[in-house]
């Protein structure tokens, strides 16, 4: 990961032997200090597979099943966005984004995880962005 903290500064790495999971407690935002994008979860999804198998396969394959994971991501930061939008100058955005973040997720979960299950399928993507954008801009009014 060259110049993760800006141009000039040193370069972090990843361990890709060595496997691990990392608790959710030790994933909050506070603790973050950099992202993949969609593109890079891709790449390293394939060098995983790679690494393990040596079986190269091409990014859609990757893609075609992480794609309700990206569009429920995409949506969550869009939430996040608005409620920090719509907050006060006084307010603590940790509280904020983690209060915007439980409403999201409450709102997928709704109608027996209807929305959530939705998200599985392609063609209802548009629809689902369609009424977490209504729903959060009447939130955040």
């Amino acid at each position: 990961m060259p110049e993760l903290h800006g141009s000039g500064t040193p370069n972090y790495m990843g361990d890709m032997i060595e496997f691990i999971t990392a608790s959710s407690a030790n994933l909050t935002a506070q603790n973050r200090v950099a992202a993949l994008s969609d593109e890079g979860v891709l790449i390293l999804q394939q060098r995983m597979v790679f690494t393990q198998t040596r079986l190269l396969l091409p990014l859609d394959r990757f893609h075609s099943q992480m794609a309700p994971t990206f569009i429920e991501l995409e949506l969550q930061e869009e939430w996040t966005e608005e409620a920090l939008a719509s907050a006060t100058a006084d307010s603590d955005t940790v509280t904020v984004t983690d209060e915007a973040v439980k409403q999201y997720q409450s709102w997928l979960d709704e109608d027996n995880v209807e929305r959530r299950e939705a998200l599985k399928i392609v063609r209802e993507h548009s629809r689902i962005r369609r009424e977490a954008r209504q729903h959060y801009t009447s939130l955040y009014k």
